[in-house]
């Protein structure tokens, strides 16, 4: 976790901005492949994974996403759509026992107009379960997603320039202590 702490540091320092971390979590398979993929078509154990964090605040959402180049159109259940424009900053994996994350800094920029086209890079429908980390704050999530036929993981921070570094510990301890929980029940990667 030192790995990881030491790489938001460094992100809050080169770009004084709201810097937009997202960390996958999987299995790194060469130099550009990385694995996200969860127990591939076993969704009954990505579901088992998720009740242990029934003191959490939780919420759900579903819909569908669109992507074209790095633009991505999220649409969600109660008719609310996002737009942005992802451009990748840094990226670093860290290697853990069970498992590696991937994270990556992202630019991300909001769009009022998504391009229109006959056909998408990527077009599915998505179920996700976002945990929220912290009491105090809805930017720091642990989201379940079922994208297609795909369940995928992945921590969503969104770190602001100003964060004192206190808060930086406390964030990092909440993520220690939801990965705790997932590797306590089983989480894997093969």
């Amino acid at each position: 976790m030192d790995q990881l702490q030491t790489f938001i540091e460094k992100q809050i320092k080169i770009y004084p901005k709201v810097n937009n971390l997202e960390i996958l979590l999987g299995k790194q398979q060469s130099d550009n492949i990385f694995k996200t993929i969860y127990h591939d078509n076993n969704e009954c154990e990505f579901a088992k994974l998720i009740k242990h964090f029934r003191n959490f605040k939780l919420s759900y959402s579903q819909g569908k996403m669109y992507k074209y180049l790095n633009y991505q159109l999220k649409t969600f259940n109660n008719k609310y759509t996002e737009i942005h424009k992802t451009t990748l900053l840094e990226k670093e994996i860290i290697h853990l026992s069970k498992y590696d994350m991937l994270v990556q800094n992202n630019n991300l920029e909001v769009l009022q107009e998504f391009p229109l086209k006959k056909e998408y890079n990527e077009e599915a429908e998505y179920d996700e379960v976002n945990i929220h980390l912290s009491k105090d704050s809805n930017e720091q999530l642990l989201i379940f997603q079922k994208k297609g036929d795909y369940h995928l993981l992945k921590l969503v921070l969104k770190i602001d320039v100003n964060l004192p570094y206190m808060l930086l510990d406390e964030l990092m301890k909440d993520i220690k202590r939801v990965l705790k929980i997932l590797e306590d029940n089983g989480l894997t990667f093969s």
